[in-house]
């Protein structure tokens, strides 16, 4: 997983235009992901899968596929996240979480598992401390957020 600097922003008195991405893309899911739940425990074959938080926190996963090096990380609000491919990955939601996924690749509509391989043994249980999962609770100063006022209020 890389951590990707957004592309250029646009600020004026009417608001603000970010770029995520300039990169040629197959499709773009909306995924909304419930405080606790786990998603990924897989990686793809072909696709690159871009990974951007709209509003939440995620906690990431990672295991290089070729040092077979696990990385642990929280991704927070405006951060974009890219993995290549066979990069395993998972993550869980350390609060409720929206993020934008975009692909390059065959994972898109009725593709969507043709490259989707799961893990014999779940990435999740290189987790070093469950605590933290449990214990969660947003800093609001933790989080660089370059998207500024293009984030969603909090209810």
């Amino acid at each position: 997983m890389l951590l990707m600097p957004l592309g250029e922003r646009h600020q004026d008195e009417r608001g603000v235009i970010q770029d995520l991405l300039t990169e040629g893309l197959d499709s773009a899911t909306l995924i909304g992901t419930k405080k606790g739940a786990v998603r990924g425990n897989h990686y793809h074959r072909h696709t690159t899968q871009w990974v951007y938080v709209v509003i939440g926190a995620l906690r990431v996963l990672t295991r290089d596929p070729a040092s077979r090096r696990v990385r642990e990380t929280i991704v927070g609000d405006g951060k974009l996240m890219m993995n290549p491919p066979l990069e395993e990955h998972a993550w869980q939601a350390l609060e409720e979480t929206v993020v934008l996924v975009l692909t390059r690749g065959p994972r898109s509509g009725p593709d969507y598992e043709s490259d989707t391989y799961r893990l014999e043994v779940p990435l999740t249980k290189e987790w070093r401390d469950e605590q933290l999962a449990k214990e969660y609770v947003r800093d609001p100063d933790a989080f660089n957020d370059p998207a500024g006022s293009l984030r969603p209020p909090r209810r």
